[in-house]
């Protein structure tokens, strides 16, 4: 995947753009990746919306596109106006809430009007972060402590920076959220925000959006973090490490399609579950489970929040013998053990034989946020890894190749038809034009008699215009002067504007003006 794109020039707004990027990221106690890669994820699970879907169909009109890319970035922009709906919009319970608003205002067998699609487009996006985070949060952190050694605050912004520099995306989504529905949602959890500072996080956090248009400004921090932690640079995209931005996407789009359901009412509780890693025809890492790695986990991936103690009861893990095995389950990273989980871990923790086959089984009645209990097992073979790797020969690549987002089209919005050239007008013969008659010739005046010669005098121009000629004259032509002299002309009085802002002298002076702003 390799979206490369020009670069743009140099923005006096890059140096804010990353002032309130990296504040973002420095104030998220339980979030993970940044705006720029949270509507590339969703981007990309729209892209891996199937034929027939209706949110696939929905998906073809900008305006929607763009609010599910807007809805994408939404919880984290109650980070940088120290909001606590922030932090409440993570999570699964806070969109359930926005479901049972959503439905008193618009019926579910009714077609949803424009605003009622707005609406939707808006809240499809928010429910993608948090999943987005929690699978971003427990797996790809914690390769990146494995193979690089850092941490949530260095991936965090990195994560952006590499995504920008690279050309992977162009998103930057220009319409304005609808609010009325999310302000009742967050006032029934007991959150009292206005419209205003709502819009104001949002502006802030598309400030930082706004980096895809100035890519040059993230290279130099893209390049130094890469020497940080080459590894995570080299697979953030790499869609067969767990976590990885391309990885979410497939179970992102599931969870689209099951939103999508639970806010017109029809969903179904076999949706809640969107997959398992290793995928069909992977296997299970004996090496790396003896190792203690992150290659050593079975991975559920589900569309809700389901109880953690629930699992607990439902997990098992048998051999081909029917003998039971042993093993570790873990959640979502914030608060895993207890509460709500979008995911769930296994791991054996006895030793398996090469080419092994083993069932995990998640048996019924397990409960969701939704209030629905699952009402059939789920079961799935595994197979650990042979004595040599690798263990099966390469399949051939089948079906349609996989698609990703990061353009500002989209995949499913028709490209625009280009306009008609006009068609040349016939030429046609143009009637000899008049021949004019000559002017006739002045009669010649008598020569005056001569006079005595003045004393010299400094010379005058020869024009025969006058004053107010002669300025029209000059004025015409400094305005033709090239544009660039005039850009250059603005940005140095807006840098000179911007180093007295930054004079301390200055600061008592322009202290009101910038609390009022």
């Amino acid at each position: 995947m390799n979206i490369k794109r020009p670069l743009r020039p140099w923005s006096p707004l890059i140096s804010v753009a990353l002032g309130v990027l990296m504040s973002v990221h420095t104030q998220q106690a339980s979030q993970a990746c940044g705006v720029n890669a949270h509507t590339w994820i969703s981007d990309s699970a729209v892209c891996q919306l199937v034929e027939g879907s209706e949110v696939r169909a929905l998906m073809s009109d900008p305006e929607l596109l763009s609010l599910v890319r807007l809805g994408a970035s939404f919880p984290d922009t109650g980070y940088p106006i120290n909001h606590p709906y922030g932090e409440h919009a993570h999570w699964s319970p806070f969109f359930e809430r926005c479901v049972e608003v959503f439905l008193e205002r618009h019926a579910p067998d009714e077609p949803l009007s424009r605003a009622g699609e707005r609406e939707a487009a808006f809240l499809l996006g928010v429910a993608s972060h948090g999943l987005e985070d929690e699978l971003f949060d427990s797996l790809f952190l914690r390769w990146g402590r494995e193979k690089d050694g850092v941490g949530q605050d260095e991936l965090d912004p990195a994560i952006d920076f590499f995504l920008i520099a690279d050309g992977h995306t162009e998103l930057y989504p220009e319409v304005e959220p609808p609010l009325e529905l999310v302000i009742e949602a967050l006032r029934r959890d007991e959150i009292e925000v206005s419209a205003e500072e709502i819009n104001r996080g949002v502006g802030l956090v598309k400030v930082a959006l706004g980096l895809t248009r100035n890519p040059m400004g993230s290279e130099a921090l893209a390049a130094q973090r890469r020497d940080q932690m080459p590894w995570s640079a080299t697979h953030y995209l790499d869609a067969s490490v767990t976590g990885s931005l391309a990885h979410e996407a497939s179970f992102v789009s599931a969870q689209l399609e099951a939103s999508w359901a639970r806010l017109r009412g029809r969903f179904d509780p076999t949706q809640a579950l969107a997959g398992v890693t290793p995928r069909e025809g992977e296997r299970l890492s004996r090496e790396a489970l003896e190792a203690g790695e992150e290659g050593g986990w079975v991975t559920l991936y589900f569309t809700v929040g389901v109880e953690m103690e629930g699992l607990r009861e439902r997990v098992s893990l048998r051999r081909a013998s029917g003998e039971a095995l042993p093993f570790e389950l873990r959640g979502t990273r914030w608060g895993g053990g207890v509460g709500l989980t979008r995911l769930a871990q296994i791991r054996p923790t006895a030793p398996l034989e090469p080419d092994e086959r083993i069932t995990l089984t998640l048996a019924e009645g397990l409960p969701l946020v939704t209030g629905h209990l699952t009402l059939t097992p789920w079961v799935y073979e595994l197979q650990a890894s042979c004595l040599t790797p690798p263990c099966d020969p390469p399949s051939p690549d089948e079906g349609e190749e996989q698609r990703w987002g990061g353009r500002a089209l989209g995949c499913w919005v028709a490209e625009p038809e280009p306009e008609p050239e006009p068609e040349p007008e016939p030429e046609s013969e143009s009637e000899p034009e008049p021949e004019s008659e000559p002017e006739p010739e002045p009669e010649p005046e008598p020569e005056p008699e001569p006079e005595p010669e003045p004393e010299p005098t400094q010379e005058r121009p020869t024009s025969s215009a006058t004053s107010s000629e002669g300025c029209a004259q000059r004025g015409a032509s400094a305005l033709s002067l090239p544009l660039t002299f005039w850009w250059a002309l603005v940005v140095c009085l807006l840098r000179a504007r911007s180093q007295r802002a930054r004079d301390p002298s200055q600061s008592s002076r322009e202290s009101s003006s910038q609390g009022s702003a």
